[in-house]
């Protein structure tokens, strides 16, 4: 496979995926204008922060955006409960206005009931909001991935069972093209339910930084996110693979997985089915914000001269006082 041929990211984190994405709404979407991508999604983890900007930004470029989230999954079935600080994730993306409303009351719900340690939902609520949404499989963090990967494969085919119960035609595996016997493993395994089950399956990177070069810098991300984390130290060993890359270069690395041509193009082809069935999330900018006029306040009293004094110090630093 060498000609470009159109395809979309549909699994994507910018700069607002704390300590786990870089980038910006316009790097991603010049790079998708440029590769003739007709369209794009963003999915950060936790939070959809970056929704208006990428909106805004891909109506200039011309460039459809698909609006999700990556919710981060209590392990257990209800999202109130203290059980473990580990959480799975899951992609939502929504299918039209009524999507976008489901998607942000989730996202709100995250954080208003079930926040411990991250903001989660769990998948019975994910089910309960089922309509107007396009749900991603995810990969070895995902809730199939996540049981499949601790030898639980039984359960990990019950939970496909489940999402497609509840989102039929729009739940969809995540194929990955990465290196790394672990990711190969659970491709080969999504393959494999997808015969059994029909499950619908998709190419997904889960970009992480716009180009290959800044796979370095996102490993010195991924060690502060683990130093804050407080967790052991160990070696960031990840592909250098996670950044927007061309049909041709995806397409490739599975057929060297051993997945048969004629499917894998299936799988990448997909990913524009996905797009079309997406409405444009249309947002109201017709509002205004009130006019606050700011005046200066003064300090409280006492704290005034001590930030001043503070201040002085810091201005004979930088001329070489002492």
């Amino acid at each position: 496979m060498t000609e470009a041929r159109p395809f979309v990211h549909l699994h994507l984190h910018d700069c607002h995926t704390p300590l786990e994405g870089m980038g910006k709404a316009d790097d991603y979407l010049a790079m998708a204008k440029e590769m003739g991508h007709p369209a794009i999604a963003i999915t950060n983890t936790g939070n959809l922060f970056s929704t208006a900007q990428w909106w805004f930004t891909a109506k200039k470029q011309g460039v459809k955006v698909l609006i999700g989230e990556e919710f981060y999954l209590s392990e257990s079935d209800d999202m109130k409960s203290k059980d473990s600080h580990r959480q799975n994730r899951i992609v939502v993306i929504a299918k039209n206005s009524a999507g976008w409303e489901k998607l942000y009351r989730m996202s709100t719900a995250a954080y208003m009931v079930g926040r411990y340690y991250k903001p989660r939902i769990d998948t019975n609520f994910l089910c309960e909001n089922a309509g107007d949404l396009v749900v991603l499989s995810c990969g070895l963090n995902g809730p199939i991935g996540s049981l499949f990967k601790t030898g639980n494969e039984r359960a990990g085919l019950d939970m496909v069972k489940k999402l497609m119960k509840a989102f039929g035609d729009d739940f969809y595996l995540e194929i990955m093209p990465h290196a790394g016997s672990a990711i190969r493993e659970l491709n080969q395994f999504y393959e494999n339910v997808s015969r059994l089950t029909g499950a619908k399956a998709v190419v997904a990177n889960d970009c992480r930084y716009p180009t290959k070069e800044q796979a370095q810098y996102f490993k010195h991300l991924l060690a502060i996110r683990d130093l804050v984390a407080k967790r052991k130290s160990k070696p960031i060993d990840i592909p250098d693979t996670y950044f927007y890359r061309e049909y041709k270069d995806m397409f490739n690395e599975l057929v060297g997985q051993g997945f048969d041509e004629a499917l894998v193009g299936c799988w990448m082809d997909q990913t524009l089915a996905v797009a079309d069935s997406v409405d444009v999330v249309k947002f109201d900018t017709s509002f205004k914000l009130p006019s606050f006029s700011i005046e200066k306040a003064p300090f409280p009293t006492g704290v005034g001269p001590v930030i001043e004094q503070d201040l002085d110090q810091d201005d004979q630093l930088e001329m070489g006082g002492a």
